[in-house]
C-alpha cells in the first residue's frame, strides 16, 4: 500500500499506524516531484544496464571466438593429416615410378637380348613373362612397343 496508492486518505490512515513511512514516504514524494532526479536514477540504471549488456555481449563474442579457435584447431589437425598422407602418397608414386623405369629398361634389355638372339616376338613375350612375371597382354604390348624401336 506505501507503494501502490496515491490516495491521500489511505496515505494518513497508512501514516498513522506506521508513523517512521513517514520519512520515506516524505523522501519519495520529493523525489517523484523531482523530475530531473528521477530521470538520472532511471537514467544511471540505464547506463548500468547498458554496461551489463555491452559485458554480455562481450562475453559471448569471446566465447564464440574459443569457439572458432578451436574449430580452426581441429581443422589446422585434418590439414596436417591430409598434408601427411598427400606426402606419403608421393613418396609411393615416385617409387612405382622409378619401379616402372626399372621395368621398362629390364623390359628392352631382354627384348634386346631376345632380338640378339634371333628369337620370335612370341617368343620374346614369353620371356618377358618369365623374368619379369608381366601377364601375356602386358608383355605382348612392351614388345610390340620396343621391338623396333
Amino acid at each position: 500500500m506505501f507503494l501502490g496508492t496515491d490516495d491521500p486518505n489511505q496515505i494518513l490512515q497508512l501514516l498513522d499506524q506506521y508513523p517512521w513511512f513517514e520519512d520515506l514516504y516524505r523522501d519519495l514524494y520529493t523525489a517523484c516531484r523531482n523530475t530531473e532526479r528521477v530521470m538520472g536514477m532511471f537514467s544511471e540504471e540505464l547506463k548500468i544496464l547498458d554496461r551489463n549488456t555491452v559485458q554480455y555481449m562481450i562475453d559471448e563474442m569471446e566465447e564464440q571466438i574459443k569457439e572458432q579457435k578451436h574449430q580452426l584447431k581441429e581443422k589446422d589437425i585434418q590439414l596436417e593429416s591430409q598434408q601427411a598422407q598427400l606426402k606419403n602418397q608421393q613418396t609411393q608414386l615416385k617409387k612405382q615410378q622409378n619401379q616402372l623405369k626399372l621395368l621398362e629398361q629390364l623390359c628392352r634389355s631382354l627384348i634386346a637380348d631376345c632380338q640378339a638372339r634371333g628369337d620370335s616376338r612370341d617368343t620374346a613375350i614369353q620371356f618377358l613373362c618369365e623374368h619379369t612375371g608381366l601377364e601375356a597382354a602386358a608383355a605382348a604390348e612392351i614388345v610390340d612397343r620396343y621391338w623396333n624401336a
